[in-house]
């Protein structure tokens, strides 16, 4: 069983799949450059993670809260701006339009919540290509001697 956090970006993938303007251009932490014919894309990073210990017995109950970035590259000749404001706006419906949208589908006791946006146009002068990065906090349990077992 793979590890908690990594169940969470898969989680994430999964839904961003629904997206219909990037259909299944939802990569987990892609190393590679995305080209100009593979746009609009996604791009999900698992970042920083911290745990909170809830119980003082063995094994204890750890609440973690995950930092994700999901990330689009869109690409437009006009309208740059609206484009990836679409995007955003069906990323976080996808995200957290249901109970069962911000808790990932099947995964039990998480909760994801869009803490952030940040927008970016790529290039000098007339930009056609832009970021945009959705900055997901994402709270989940696990025991102690299980992490790859959310509870």
């Amino acid at each position: 069983m793979p590890l908690a956090s990594a169940q969470i970006v898969d989680g994430v993938v999964t839904l961003l799949k629904t997206v219909p303007a990037s259909g299944a251009r939802v990569f987990a932490a892609r190393g590679w450059p995305l080209a100009d014919t593979e746009l609009p894309a996604w791009v999900v990073i698992a970042q920083g993670e911290s745990l909170e210990v809830q119980t003082i017995h063995f094994p204890s109950l750890q609440r973690h809260t995950l930092s994700v970035d999901a990330v689009v590259k869109v690409r437009a000749v006009s309208d740059l701006d609206d484009a990836m404001h679409d995007l955003a706006l069906a990323a976080m419906t996808a995200l957290q339009g249901t109970a069962a949208a911000a808790s990932l589908g099947s995964l039990p006791n998480v909760d994801c919540n869009v803490a952030g946006i940040d927008r970016e146009l790529i290039g000098d002068g007339e930009a056609a290509l832009g970021q945009l990065t959705l900055h997901l906090s994402i709270t989940f349990q696990t025991m102690q001697n299980a992490p790859g077992v959310l509870v």
